[in-house]
């Protein structure tokens, strides 16, 4: 029988083991591979199929963790700008130096 092994933790898949079992297996099952419990996540008849049906569910994941990721990078870019924005305020001088660039920039000016 071949079956994918999965170790979850925090709703996510950490570890994902090919497993050819000699008994029957049911979903949900729990079984210690290496000594680390992990639970059968899919059930195949062929190898192929069962390595298949893991890396899709694997790529669905990591295009979830890396849309998770884009959002902490935008937030705290966000916070990042807010902070800058703060300093800029506070301090006339760097806000003078940041006018002076900006009208040379525009007016093309070196």
């Amino acid at each position: 029988m071949h079956t994918i092994l999965v170790k979850i933790e925090n709703k996510e898949i950490k570890r994902v083991q090919y497993f050819d079992s000699k008994w029957e297996r049911e979903l949900g099952e729990t079984v210690n591979y290496d000594g680390v419990p992990m639970q059968v996540g899919i059930i195949a008849d062929t190898k192929s199929a069962a390595i298949e049906a893991a890396n899709s569910i694997i790529k669905e994941q990591n295009q979830l963790v890396r849309a998770e990721n884009k959002i902490k990078r935008r937030k705290a870019k966000i916070e990042e700008n807010k902070f800058w924005n703060s300093v800029i305020d506070r301090s006339p001088v760097i806000k003078d130096c940041f006018e002076t660039l900006a009208y040379c920039a525009k007016n093309n000016i070196k």
